[in-house]
């Protein structure tokens, strides 16, 4: 009978022992091996028709079937993401959107996009960071994953829900109809989001409203009250985000609501907030030059005023047989 084979004494084996089979440096399931290729290798005992367990390599089953003229085998996409190279930095997730994005290689994105779901957490979060990475590059690629992005923002890995946040926030005047339709999941995530899931919040329901005439009466009013509420701190960083909302009808509350913040401001974000102003003024009645001078289509979280957060502490590699 195929599979693992019991002991003599009838209980299962002990992959932390060594195997009985007689042969020299033979061991059970689950020991690790030497680091290849950036991954580590794990030993399986296999059953040969003889009866002997033979500890063979196991690798994770992500390698292409093609291999190449020299008979190595080619990484797939999603073998190029920091987990799968043992990396705890975002260098390799960078590096993978910025060549797909140069290629636009919809088969890749949705090679990544499909394991937004995957059960690996760590894997999770490299995918939708690439994603994300490719929407400040070129947000069309990405604009399709909508409904998948707005599901991640109910997520409990906070990660998740802000990752998401800057993916919609990329792609919110691509799928104004979609997002728009969706705005309770939005205002829910920007409730209890943290800085960084509000920050970009804004700036999709800025987009949003940018793009549909039918949802910007209903998301003004919530982009206003957020500039009359926020910190201090914020309102400079709100009020660019909110230029794309901001039509003619809209411009002279919109500037009441700055001039009424003036005062809570320190002078450096007093200055800030001049700059903001100016920036308006300029650009006046052209939304479009608006956005694209903000940056809300294609601008990285620089543009915000916000760095992205220390990378978590994570396994660099499956420690287990992933299941079937």
């Amino acid at each position: 009978m195929g599979g693992f084979r019991s002991e003599p004494n009838g209980r299962a084996p002990n992959p932390r022992n060594r195997a009985s089979t007689g042969r020299k440096g033979a061991t059970m399931r689950g020991a690790r091996l030497p680091r290849v290729d950036g991954a580590v290798e794990q030993q399986a005992i296999a059953v040969e028709p003889s009866g002997l367990r033979v500890a063979r390599p196991y690798r994770p089953p992500m390698r292409d079937a093609s291999a190449s003229s020299k008979g190595v085998a080619r990484m797939t996409v999603l073998e190029r993401i920091a987990y799968y190279q043992g990396r705890r930095d975002e260098a390799p997730n960078q590096q993978l959107a910025r060549a797909l994005a140069r290629r636009k290689d919809t088969a890749g994105i949705r090679e990544i996009a499909r394991h937004l779901s995957n059960p690996n957490r760590s894997v999770q979060s490299d995918c939708l960071k690439v994603l994300y990475e490719i929407g400040y590059l070129d947000a069309a690629l990405i604009a399709d994953y909508a409904g998948e992005f707005l599901g991640l923002l109910r997520s409990k890995n906070n990660r998740m829900v802000w990752g998401s946040m800057i993916a919609l926030g990329t792609i919110a005047p691509l799928r104004a109809r979609v997002i728009g339709s969706r705005l309770d999941e939005v205002h829910a995530a920007l409730d209890r989001g943290t800085v960084i899931t509000v920050v970009w919040g804004v700036r999709t329901l800025a987009g949003v409203a940018g793009a549909s005439r039918s949802d910007r009466s209903r998301i003004l009013p919530h982009l206003l009250r957020r500039l009359e509420t926020c910190l201090p701190r914020d309102v400079p960083t709100h009020a660019l985000s909110c230029f794309p909302a901001i039509d003619d009808a809209s411009r002279d509350r919109f500037l009441a609501v700055l001039e009424r913040r003036r005062p809570d401001l320190s002078p450096s974000q007093a200055a800030r907030l001049r700059k903001v102003i100016r920036e308006f003024q300029l650009t006046e009645g052209k939304a479009a030059d608006r956005a694209a001078r903000t940056g809300l289509l294609a601008a990285g979280p620089k543009a915000v005023g916000n760095r992205s957060p220390a990378r978590r502490q994570r396994k660099t590699a499956p420690a287990r047989r992933p299941a079937h």
